[in-house]
């Protein structure tokens, strides 16, 4: 493919995201007004999973899960099943954020007031790998959900929309984190 330049990771300025960004908006424009969210959808899943593939998994269980909760959440009436569901969605993607974010943090500290205490405790120190944009993606599908809650959005009956929207390349890594509306 000859987006794909070995050894370069495509950022916003490099040399493959100088022929990427021409390339699909070039197609975008060519494509029929019907298939061009496919387009968008395609590319920004490429663009993605150019940085670390399987982090793409990350992006598509966070949209999956806030597309059931938004799909669960306009279709239940009682209240507090309703937020009961909002809740469920938000601590799941908040859940995620934490876990990449402070997993090392937490370790670190909880590590160091036990050895200040006395304690032998003492738990092996991870690594994570941050996924990049995972707070712009998290914080867009919290956004979503909630407006579907609100009743300001009604929920997107096909999930792939909801995939091209959280995983638009151009705001993906960058933001900004706007309303859903």
């Amino acid at each position: 493919c000859i987006l794909f330049f070995k050894g370069e990771r495509m950022i916003f300025n490099s040399f493959s995201y100088l022929i990427f960004f021409p390339v699909v908006t070039l197609l975008y424009f060519v494509l029929p007004r019907k298939i061009r969210w496919v387009w968008l959808l395609v590319s920004s899943y490429y663009f993605y999973m150019n940085w670390h593939a399987e982090y793409a998994l990350l992006m598509a269980a966070s949209t999956l899960v806030t597309y059931i909760c938004a799909l669960a959440v306009s279709r239940i009436v009682k209240p507090k099943a309703r937020k009961a569901v909002l809740v469920g969605g938000i601590v799941f993607n908040l859940g995620m954020l934490g876990y990449f974010k402070y997993t090392g943090m937490f370790i670190d500290v909880l590590n160091r007031v036990c050895g200040a205490l006395g304690f032998a405790l003492r738990l092996p120190q991870v690594d994570i790998l941050l996924p990049v944009g995972i707070s712009f993606f998290v914080f867009k599908n919290i956004t979503y959900l909630v407006a579907v809650y609100k009743g300001s959005l009604a929920a997107e009956k096909n999930p792939l929309y909801c995939f091209a929207y959280t995983g638009f390349f151009s705001q993906l890594t960058s933001g900004p984190i706007q309303r859903a509306e």
